[in-house]
């Protein structure tokens, strides 16, 4: 799928008033390919976050503010992410030109 394709995928989602539900990768899992962004992969928690950090890092919620997310893994490393989201986007804002805020005041 392009870009545009998964933004009205979750326009729809949206409009619906449904969650979006992800889930985190495996290693040899071929959608680890479709990762665009340098950012999402700097940390030891990739297989877990990597969705999230994709969608944050796009600019998703910034396009699409009412979009509920829900992820399947434990929420304890909610506070980690935010953290290491706000520290790489200080360092290479360039890499997610979509946000207008930094990463934690979106979620």
């Amino acid at each position: 799928m392009h870009h545009n394709d998964y933004m009205r995928l979750y326009a729809m989602i949206e409009e619906r008033g449904k969650p979006l539900a992800f889930t985190g990768y495996h290693w040899q899992d071929p959608s680890l390919a479709t990762v665009n962004r340098f950012l999402a992969c700097t940390r030891w928690l990739v297989c877990a976050t990597c969705p999230y950090d994709q969608l944050v890092l796009n600019g998703i919620p910034e396009a699409i503010p009412k979009l509920k997310t829900c992820g399947s893994k434990a929420l304890a490393w909610v506070p980690f992410l935010m953290q290491r989201l706000d520290d790489q986007y200080l360092m290479r804002p360039s890499e997610a030109p979509q946000l207008k805020r930094m990463p934690s005041a979106i979620t």
